[in-house]
């Protein structure tokens, strides 16, 4: 008993084979009838055909069949446009043989055919815009063609076809586009289309990853490697400003002016550490969960400063809402190299304790025992040099 498959074998085989009467068997190739009317692209070969083109004094123009080749599609299933891609590259090498074999014929016009559209613009554009495999060959193309070269032919005047879709040998005797080429070729002037491309063109474009990179803008803050210095530098650089009328142009600065200036450092260097969550606090929305301070549940007092929040406000101490300021950040640095100043030198413990008392800083026990080590490191070198 057969399987179906096993029956559609059986019948294909007695429908295309025939024993003869000399033991011999006859089979029929599976061939086109007419291939003018079957325009559907060929997967399973690919062909390139080249003219000459015979000019004479008193004569039309003539138009003889050269060469051509065709080529089995690769075993890898390939789409339609990638398929006539291929049939360009193996019609630039086929021509590069053919300008090896003759030498007088380097320098002759030659021009090349297609009736891809998406290959005409794949050829128009850079390949460094393509992925790699179409990239690679119209990387070889190139070298040996220009786009220029290139042209749109209808798929009725394309003689290639008929290599890959296959003709009786009756046809192929009696099929003048074959022998003679397309119309065009035979014709007084010949006409050179532009090339046609698809706009926009987005098949087989390479995926491209644009970095921007922003220069950021320079702070005071990070010009400075003293408290009192640049305190003092704001304060007055903040006397110029067209808001600071009620402050005096000249003279000694006044505590008011120091404590306005210590606040406008602390909201540069927050609003760089921490622009996202301020934001969201200013618009009355939660921060991110995935926030550095999101366990600080930081909240922004009426001078703009980003301050630790959550169940200190129960607190009697003055105090009791720390600043918010960020390890990495040099103003922070130069906060700590004052507190350390401020306590003569003394144990990490004692110079948290009182930065504690004002500011809350990420990653404090590494800031300070960094701050002294540099500040260990400086005094040995200067005892060493004295």
């Amino acid at each position: 008993m057969l399987s179906k498959e096993e029956e559609e074998c059986e019948a294909h085989y007695q429908a295309t084979t025939k024993r003869l009467e000399d033991g011999r068997f006859e089979v029929q190739l599976p061939l086109k009838a007419d291939p003018r009317t079957n325009l559907a692209p060929s997967r399973t070969a690919i062909a390139a055909v080249i003219y000459i083109r015979i000019l004479k004094h008193s004569e039309e123009p003539k138009a003889r069949l050269l060469t051509a080749k065709t080529k089995v599609t690769p075993l890898a299933v390939q789409t339609i446009p990638r398929l006539e891609l291929n049939s360009a590259v193996l019609l630039v090498k086929l021509m590069n043989q053919v300008k090896a074999s003759v030498v007088s014929w380097i320098d002759t016009a030659t021009h090349y055919w297609t009736d891809s559209t998406i290959v005409l613009s794949w050829l128009a554009d850079h390949p460094a815009r393509w992925k790699t495999y179409v990239a690679n060959r119209v990387s070889e193309i190139h070298a040996s063609s220009t786009p220029e070269q290139w042209h749109h032919v209808g798929t009725h005047e394309n003689p290639a076809d008929c290599a890959t879709r296959g003709l009786t040998p009756a046809q192929l005797n009696e099929f003048g586009l074959w022998w003679n080429g397309p119309k065009i070729l035979t014709s007084d002037t010949v006409s050179f289309p532009t090339m046609r491309c698809i706009e926009p063109m987005e098949l087989e474009k390479r995926d491209t990853l644009l970095m921007l990179r922003a220069e950021e803008q320079d702070l005071v803050i990070d010009k400075f490697s003293n408290y009192t210095r640049l305190i003092r530098v704001v304060a007055y650089c903040r006397r110029l400003l067209p808001s600071s009328n009620g402050y005096q142009s000249c003279g000694y600065l006044t505590a008011e002016e120091l404590r306005t200036a210590r606040t406008a450092c602390i909201k540069i260097a927050q609003t760089h550490s921490f622009l996202p969550e301020i934001q969201r606090l200013k618009k009355g929305q939660s921060i991110d969960s995935k926030s550095r301070i999101i366990q600080l549940r930081p909240f922004i007092d009426s001078c703009g400063i980003l301050r630790v929040g959550g169940r200190l406000q129960n607190a009697n101490n003055v105090n009791k809402h720390p600043i918010i300021l960020d390890g990495k950040c040099n103003f922070t640095e130069i906060i700590v190299r004052h507190g350390h100043h401020k306590t003569l030198h003394r144990t990490s413990q004692l110079m948290l304790s009182t930065l504690r008392q004002e500011y809350w800083i990420l990653n404090a026990q590494k800031m300070v025992k960094r701050c002294m080590h540099k500040s260990v490191t400086k005094v040995t070198r200067n005892h060493k040099l004295n």
